[in-house]
C-alpha cells in the first residue's frame, strides 16, 4: 500500500473524525463560490461605478478570502489536536518526518478539494435563489442564470491552495521529537488559563477608544481613521475574549458565596477553560459577524437613500429635453421609448411641452413653465408606483431647481431661452432598464448639458 492509498482509506475510514473539518470548508467554500458568482456576472456592470466603489468589492474578495482561510485554519488546529496519538503511533512504528508530512498534505487535498466541490455543487443549487434575490435588492431584472466557469475556478484553486498552505503549517508543528506529548494527545492535563493584568487593560482601553474614534469619525477623516479603528478593534475584540474573558471567572471565582454554591464550582471551572480554548472562534464569529451586518447595513441604508433621492429628484420613468429648435430629435427619440414600451407590453403616459429659462430679480435661469403644463406633468406623476412627499413639490428633474409656476398668458409674454421636453411615466420604472440600455446605444446621447439631456431614471 502506496502513501496516497493509505492516506484515501484513512480520510473515509475515519469520517466522523473529519467531518467539522469537512463541513466547516465546505461552507467556506459555498460562501465564497456564492460571493464570487455574483461580482463576476456578466451582467452585473461596474463600469459605471465609481473607482472607490470598485476597489471596495475587490477589497472584500480579498477580505472575505481571508476570514475564510483563517476559519479553515483553526478548524484544522482543532482537527489534528485530536489525532495527536495516531501521529505519535506513526512515529514509533517507523514513518519518518517526510512521511507524516505527505500524509497530511494529501488528506487535507482531499478534504479541501471535496470541500471545494461540494461548496460549488451547494452553490449552484442555491444560485438561482441568489441571483433572483440580488437581483431584486438592486432592482433590475438582468441577472439571469448562467454558468459560473470562473467562480468555479477561483473557489477550487482557493481551496487547494488553503490545503497546502495548512499542511505546511501542520507538518511544523506535527514533529518526531515530540512522540511523548503526540502519544498523551488531550490526555494531558492542562494548565490553569492566566491572564495579564496589562493585556486586560490594554485591550479595554483600545476598544473604548477604537469605538470613539469610530463614532467621532467624520468624511473627512475617515479614509485617515478606517484602517486604524479598524485595527485597534479587532485586536481589542481578540484580546476581550483571551484575557478580560478569563478575568471576568476568575473573579467569580473569588466570590465564595458564588463559587462554593452547589454545583456552580464544576460550572464556572469548566467555562474558564472552555473560554481559552474557544477564544479564537468567538473572535472569528464575532469580527465576521460585525463586519457582514455592518456591510448589510451599510449597504442597505446607502442604497435606501439613494433610492429614495433618486425618486425625488427624477420624477419621470423617461424625460428627454432639448433646444427648442431641435423638437424633432426629442419627438424621434420618444417615438423608439413608446415603441419599446409598446413591444414589452408595458403601460405608460406621456406629457409634452415647453419650459423657459428667464432672468428674474437679476437671478439667472429661472425655470418658468405654465399652470396646465404643470398639472399635466402632476397628474402624470402619480401613475408612479413609487411615491415620496417631495411629488407634492417637484414635477421636474432636480436639475431645474428653481421653478416658478404661471399663468399661461404670463409665460407665453415672457422672453426667455424656450426648452422643449417630453416626459413618460410607466407604473414600476425599474422594469425599463433594457430599454434604457437599448435606447443609449441606439442614440449615445448623454450629454450632460444644462439645456439639453436624457435622464433615463433606471439607468441613473
Amino acid at each position: 500500500m502506496n502513501m496516497m492509498e493509505f492516506s484515501y482509506r484513512n480520510v473515509f475510514r475515519n469520517i466522523k473524525a473529519y467531518a467539522a473539518y469537512f463541513i466547516s470548508s465546505t461552507i467556506s467554500a459555498s460562501l465564497m463560490f456564492s460571493f464570487s458568482m455574483i461580482i463576476l456576472h456578466p451582467d452585473f456592470n461596474t463600469d459605471m461605478f465609481p473607482d472607490a466603489l470598485k476597489n471596495a468589492l475587490y477589497v472584500s474578495i480579498f477580505i472575505a478570502y481571508f476570514f475564510l482561510c483563517f476559519f479553515v485554519f483553526y478548524s484544522e488546529s482543532v482537527f489534528l489536536k485530536s489525532r495527536y496519538k495516531d501521529f505519535g503511533v506513526l512515529y514509533i512504528i517507523g514513518a519518518s518526518r517526510k512521511q507524516i508530512k505527505k500524509m497530511i498534505t494529501i488528506e487535507n487535498l482531499i478534504i479541501t478539494s471535496s470541500a471545494g466541490v461540494f461548496g460549488v455543487i451547494i452553490g449552484l443549487v442555491f444560485s438561482k435563489i441568489l441571483i433572483a434575490a440580488c437581483g431584486r435588492i438592486l432592482g433590475v431584472t438582468s441577472l439571469n442564470f448562467y454558468l459560473p466557469v470562473k467562480s468555479v475556478l477561483i473557489t477550487i484553486t482557493a481551496f487547494i491552495v488553503i490545503g497546502f498552505v495548512v499542511s505546511l503549517s501542520a507538518s511544523m508543528i506535527i514533529t518526531e521529537d515530540k512522540v511523548l506529548k503526540l502519544l498523551k494527545g488531550t490526555r494531558k492535563p492542562k494548565a490553569e488559563p492566566k491572564f495579564s493584568k496589562l493585556l486586560t487593560l490594554v485591550s479595554l482601553i483600545t476598544l473604548i477608544t477604537g469605538y470613539f474614534l469610530s463614532a467621532t469619525t467624520t468624511q473627512k477623516n475617515f479614509a485617515s481613521r478606517v484602517i486604524i479603528v479598524t485595527s485597534m478593534v479587532v485586536v481589542a475584540t481578540y484580546f476581550i475574549f483571551s484575557q478580560v474573558s478569563i478575568r471576568i471567572i476568575h473573579l467569580l471565582k473569588s466570590r465564595k458565596k458564588i463559587y462554593m454554591n452547589r454545583t456552580k464550582m464544576l460550572c464556572i471551572s469548566d467555562m474558564l477553560y472552555r473560554v481559552k480554548d474557544n477564544a479564537r472562534m468567538f473572535f472569528l464569529i464575532t469580527i465576521t459577524s460585525a463586519v457582514a451586518l455592518t456591510s448589510i447595513g451599510g449597504i442597505y441604508a446607502y442604497w435606501n437613500s439613494k433610492e429614495a433621492e433618486i425618486n425625488s429628484s427624477f420624477p419621470q420613468s423617461f424625460f428627454i429635453y432639448d433646444y427648442y429648435n431641435h423638437k424633432d430629435d426629442v419627438e424621434r427619440k420618444i417615438s423608439f421609448i413608446k415603441s419599446s414600451l409598446y413591444d414589452k407590453k408595458v403601460d405608460s403616459n406621456n406629457v409634452c411641452g415647453t419650459i423657459k429659462y428667464v432672468s428674474v430679480k437679476d437671478i439667472d435661469d429661472t425655470v418658468l413653465v405654465s399652470r396646465s403644463t404643470y398639472d399635466a406633468l402632476k397628474k402624470s406623476n402619480s401613475m408612479n408606483k413609487y411615491k415620496f412627499n417631495e411629488y407634492k413639490k417637484k414635477v421636474l428633474p432636480a436639475i431645474f431647481d428653481d421653478v416658478k409656476v404661471v399663468d399661461e398668458d404670463v409665460f407665453n409674454s415672457t422672453a426667455g431661452k424656450k426648452i422643449y421636453f417630453t416626459a413618460v411615466n410607466v407604473s414600476d420604472y425599474k422594469t425599463t432598464l433594457d430599454i434604457s440600455r437599448e435606447y443609449l446605444d441606439k442614440f449615445n446621447s448623454l450629454k450632460r448639458d444644462k439645456y439639453s439631456n436624457d435622464f433615463l431614471k433606471s439607468y441613473i
